[in-house]
């Protein structure tokens, strides 16, 4: 027996020595009944004829719904609530294509759901019917789909414009649980954030806060608890506490200059926060006011360079006082928080002097330094200001400058703090 030939549902069964039977044209129309009577009825009563579909497909529209096909894509019924969504989308022309399936009831029995070609549209009676598509779909579904959360709004650009995301709820029995999100940027691709440490990105600004987009989903933190990583920090579930981690660098100078030793250490957050200390001492007879200075690499487009400074006065052997001076300051600069990467990028320089004012001091190391020609040092100067409320802490990386050259000479990666005390300051 000859190989049967499929044109819509109708078979044609070749007989040998017979001539086959003749086989009405199957229109359009006939392929939207068709569809309409293997859903039962479902889209109600038609309201349009057969039309042309974007991509050279067919619509046909009914009161309660809508079926969509086109070759290479079986006939697939959108039906409400799901439909309306998908025709305020626009539809097959919009961000997700033709559908790949019909309105369907969800696992959990209380939603519905529609595939289609780029994304899906979910429906649940506590969060009505919202899209996701692209490549936070693609995370949505590698979490679980809807046992990850029903879609509380369809997909949309975050208040900076740099990415896009969109929001969740899982429905699990447990109201009031905090939403879940999946954020979207070119750089840091699509990742979620949820429960706890979800709540904790919220209090610190979300996207706009100076942790940044998540550039992980959460992770296991050992022994136990989880992290989730961003672009400048973490958020930590130590099973405890819930608290964040902001990237820091650190730079370390020492120089043994006549009759003089120092030491200069900056340690600045991603979040703003700073730590300056360091010490002077004298070695011989002589006594000095010695002026430390330290500027970054860095002009803003103002030509602004950031500098913090200290000045003190050490005794030698034949004078009355301590041959030692020490400091040791806090505080916390919006300007850190915005530069960072651009800072951490550029490095520092320090210079030390004896009997020197710090704006002359800090105008001789403007030698090299990329600051606009011609502008004032009180005008060219973010200084930094004293904050005892505010610690640095965190992931530190520390250069070293080579005493002779100035050159940074490499970098050294130090523990992360202590989880008993993570972030003083940082709540």
């Amino acid at each position: 027996m000859g190989d049967a030939t499929k044109l819509g549902d109708l078979k044609v069964t070749p007989v040998p020595g017979k001539k086959p039977p003749t086989v009405p044209s199957i229109t359009p129309e006939d392929i939207a009944r068709q569809k309409w009577n293997d859903v039962g009825g479902t889209p109600g009563e038609a309201v349009s004829d057969v039309q042309p579909a974007a991509g050279g497909g067919f619509v046909k529209h009914y009161k309660n719904g809508g079926i969509w096909w086109k070759k290479g894509f079986y006939p697939r019924a959108v039906c409400e609530p799901i439909y309306s969504k998908y025709m305020e989308l626009q539809a097959e022309a919009g961000v997700l294509g033709y559908p790949l399936t019909d309105s369907q009831v969800a696992a959990d029995g209380q939603g519905q759901f529609c595939n289609f070609q780029y994304g899906a549209i979910l429906w649940h009676p506590t969060t009505g019917a919202h899209e996701v598509h692209g490549a936070i779909h693609d995370k949505w579904v590698a979490l679980g789909s809807a046992n990850f959360g029903y879609p509380t709004s369809d997909e949309y650009t975050t208040v900076d414009g740099a990415g896009r995301v969109n929001s969740f709820r899982a429905m699990d029995g447990h109201p009031g649980e905090p939403e879940s999100r999946i954020y979207w940027t070119p750089a840091t691709g699509a990742h979620a954030v949820y429960g706890g440490i979800g709540e904790k990105y919220t209090k610190l600004g979300s996207e706009t806060g100076y942790l940044g987009y998540p550039t992980t989903d959460e992770l296991p933190y050992l022994p136990a608890g989880r992290v989730s990583n961003f672009q400048h920090g973490q958020i930590v579930w130590d099973l405890k506490t819930i608290y964040d981690l902001p990237h820091s660098a650190k730079w370390v100078f020492h120089d043994t200059p006549d009759g003089l030793e120092y030491w200069v250490t900056f340690i600045f957050n991603s979040n703003g926060n700073w730590n300056y200390y360091g010490s002077f001492h004298a070695n011989g007879a002589a006594s000095f006011d010695v002026t430390s200075a330290s500027v970054f690499r860095f002009k803003d487009y103002a030509g602004k360079v950031v500098a913090v400074s200290e000045k003190g006065t050490v005794h030698g052997t034949v004078a009355i006082g301590s041959r030692n001076y020490e400091w040791n300051r806090f505080g916390f600069s919006p300007y850190i928080r915005e530069h960072f990467d651009a800072l951490v990028a550029a490095g520092m320089v320090t210079q030390t002097k004896a009997d020197i004012s710090i704006t002359d001091l800090v105008e001789s190391i403007f030698v090299g330094v990329p600051i606009l020609v011609g502008i004032a040092v009180k005008d060219a100067v973010e200084w930094l200001a004293d904050n005892v409320n505010f610690k640095a802490c965190g992931t530190v990386h520390t250069v070293t400058t080579d005493e002779d050259t100035g050159e940074d000479t490499g970098w050294d990666s130090d523990p992360i703090v202590g989880s008993d005390d993570p972030c003083p300051g940082q709540y």
